[in-house]
């Protein structure tokens, strides 16, 4: 029978040559199995911790040599687990008050730009249900210290693209061990370290042969004669946070995605063309300079710098599969983010809220099963009995152990049986008991208030101080979130520009309103100052603000203040929907002009009235005058020509003179007749406008008369 090849870890293996030329693998491939062992090797009592962590919230409190034990003490496991509740609440404040980024021009100008995009920004990232993601990544780095998230872009579900925020399990990373910065900022590289479904990787890599794989190592004496195996393939089966190596996983292959940045040179150059300095390739700045020299003229004024340009690398064993394509998602940052915890100095790892809580929840779980069992076993303590006592001893035993037994003893034989005396369990058991549940909470600052469950009745001003102080111990948590939050929005606005601004509408909401606006690429990029602030919908946030603004309400409407609709939005518990309705009927009532006052109507109508009867009578004043006018001009034409007559008296006969005289005595009266009819009509007409005019004023009179008798 042949011998059975053993799989599995018999020997500690190196996955990676220390030699440069050893011919297994290229350089970059090596370069990412070195830094995988080195980083594994700092964190295998973290990736141990924080495996246990998990369990502990979970509820797995107790180890197998304990659970061994209490077996063999024929003691039940009790597990009251008071470590999950804390871990929650923190989580709950967490979502109660999340915060959003918001994009700050350093240009006035490019106002309406920044708003544009810092909506964009939120709408993405309501598309890809980022808060949630980043939620799970905080409770993660409650729990062990790290929480991690990946920032990509995903053309599965939709073809134009769509950003993604995920949330990473903190086991499946490794990174720098020099890092010691918060949120790893200052860590060279990172590696994730996933088992990859062998068909989704021949789809993304085909020209790669994943079936080829190499066994785990394995011991010479159970190769049966076979030649060594290479070494380099050992991580393929490792489990991931043990730093042991497993069985072989069917169908799965493990990939390092290995990220990392080189210093780039390039030239800050100043355009001759245009007077502005710009940032150039050093073949672009060498061709310049050159052509500049062709011409005659002087070279330009350039200054040599370096930058970080981030790259990726997905390692399968001693190959790079994508050798051809190193750009990194975004070339100036990690696309894999970090929230960190509290540090340890001496060992330079990252520990949570879990590491303190885990010897109090264990001593509370040990005395509480110690002190049911102590009262189980006070409660039948057994008896002494003397021999021939009773018939039958087995019966006894039997029964004594239910309440209520009754045994018939021998006559004479009744003081011959004693009861065991039970041990008292001390007064001071029950409070160390109490003690270790209250450390649970002591030892990260989670009080009652902060809980929900403080029972006493005490003044709502110091539970909201006490809800503060707890809140001031777990500041720097929050402050490492806050951290995260402004290089999660350099990210989202480096895709927005460069993949998402393809002409695509996106719905913004805004001043009461929900409008599509049109995302498109700019050619001038604008520098922006990166602001984290608490979203207004945060449960929290509405009901700080709206607690303040209660207060100062009456005194606004006191002084006539207008009150903006937007106020809806901090109101507890309302919904967006019903909030957003409300501001847009308001704006529209607002943006009505208001009904005219009777009283201000009624005046108005009384000063039109006199103004009409002014311009009446100053009509009549000036066709009186003009009257008068003609009179004096008919009367002057009268004298010259009665002077006229008079000197050429003599030249004409009496008789013909008599004529001129009748005739023009007759012109006269009907010139007279006619102008008094006409002022005689006019004079009708003006009566009998101010005749009508004076009903309808008579009218108004009547009408606002009962007009406020019909209101009242």
């Amino acid at each position: 029978m042949a011998k059975r090849t053993r799989i599995g870890r018999t020997k500690q293996a190196d996955p990676v040559s220390d030699k440069e030329d050893d011919g297994s693998g290229d350089k970059l491939a090596r370069e990412a199995w070195r830094n995988w062992k080195a980083s594994r090797t700092h964190l295998t009592e973290w990736r141990k911790e924080a495996e246990e962590n998990y369990d502990f919230v979970a509820g797995n409190q107790w180890t197998q040599e304990d659970l061994a034990t209490l077996q063999e003490q024929m003691r039940v496991p009790i597990t009251f687990n008071r470590t999950e509740p804390t871990i929650a609440a923190v989580c709950g404040y967490e979502i109660n008050g999340r915060q959003e980024v918001t994009y700050l021009p350093r240009e006035p100008d490019d106002t309406g730009v920044a708003e544009t995009e810092t909506a964009a920004a939120k709408y993405f990232r309501q598309q890809c249900d980022a808060e949630d993601e980043e939620s799970d990544q905080f409770n993660d780095a409650l729990i062990t210290g790290m929480g991690w998230t990946e920032h990509r872009m995903d053309y599965d579900e939709n073809p134009d693209g769509m950003m993604r925020v995920e949330r990473v399990d903190p086991l499946e990373m490794a990174y720098d061990p020099a890092a010691i910065r918060r949120n790893l900022s200052d860590r060279r590289w990172d590696i994730r370290g996933k088992w990859w479904d062998k068909d989704t990787a021949k789809d993304k890599w085909p020209d790669h042969d994943f079936d080829a794989q190499i066994a785990p190592v394995i011991d010479q004496d159970d190769r049966d004669g076979q030649p060594p195996v290479d070494r380099i393939a050992a991580s393929f089966y490792a489990s991931p946070g043990t730093g042991e190596y497993g069985e072989v996983r069917r169908d799965k292959v493990f990939i390092l995605e290995y990220t990392y940045f080189e210093q780039e040179p390039f030239y800050t150059v100043l355009n001759p063309t245009s007077g502005k300095l710009e940032d150039v390739e050093p073949a672009i700045h060498n061709k310049l300079q050159k052509r500049l020299e062709e011409l005659g003229g002087t070279r330009a004024p350039s200054v040599k710098r370096t930058r970080r340009r981030f790259k990726r690398a997905f390692v399968h064993g001693p190959d790079t599969l994508n050798k051809d394509d190193l750009e990194a998602p975004c070339p100036n940052s990690f696309h894999y983010q970090c929230i960190t915890g509290k540090r340890d100095r001496n060992k330079n790892v990252w520990f949570g809220l879990v590491r303190a809580m885990k010897d109090p929840q264990r001593w509370a779980n040990k005395w509480l099963s110690q002190f049911l069992h102590l009262l189980n076993t006070n409660a039948k303590t057994g008896i002494f009995y003397e021999k021939g006592a009773v018939d039958r001893p087995a019966e006894l035993e039997n029964k004594i152990a239910k309440p209520g037994f009754a045994v018939q003893v021998n006559e004479g034989y009744l003081d011959k049986i004693k009861p065991n005396t039970p041990a008292q369990i001390p007064n001071d058991a029950f409070n160390l008991m109490t003690y270790a549940v209250s450390s649970i909470r002591d030892v990260n600052g989670v009080n009652l208030e902060l809980l929900g469950q403080q029972t006493n009745d005490q003044p709502g001003v110091v539970e909201a101080h006490r809800k503060q102080s707890a809140m001031n111990i777990l500041a720097p948590l929050f402050n490492a979130q806050r951290q995260y939050r402004k290089e999660a929005g350099r990210l989202t606005l480096y895709f927005i520009r460069t993949f998402l601004s393809d002409g695509r509408f996106i719905r913004v909401v805004g001043q009461g309103q929900a409008k599509y606006v049109q995302l498109a690429k700019r050619e001038d990029t604008q520098e922006y100052d990166i602001v984290v602030d608490q979203s207004p919908s945060a449960p929290n946030q509405q009901e700080a603000t709206f607690g303040t603004i209660a207060m100062i309400l009456p005194q606004l409407l006191k002084a006539g203040v207008p009150i903006p609709p937007s106020i809806l939005k901090y109101v507890p518990n309302l919904p967006a929907a019903l909030a957003e309705e409300w501001m847009q009927t308001i704006q529209q009532k607002q943006s009505q002009p208001a009904p005219p006052d009777p009283k201000h109507a009624l005046d108005a109508q009384k000063l039109q009235l006199q103004t009409q009867k002014q311009q009446q009578e100053a009509q009549e004043s000036a066709n009186q005058d003009q009257l008068d006018k003609q009179r004096l001009q008919f009367d002057q034409m009268k004298l010259m020509f009665d002077k006229w007559m008079e000197e050429r008296e003599d030249a004409r006969s009496r008789e013909q003179m008599q004529l001129e005289r009748e005739k023009l005595a007759s012109q006269e009266r009907q010139h007279l007749s006619t102008a008094g009819k006409d002022i005689l009509l006019h004079h009708k007409d003006q009566q009998h406008e101010r005749d009508e005019g004076e009903r309808d004023r008579e009218h108004q009179r009547q009408v606002a008369k009962h007009k406020p008798q019909s209101a009242a």
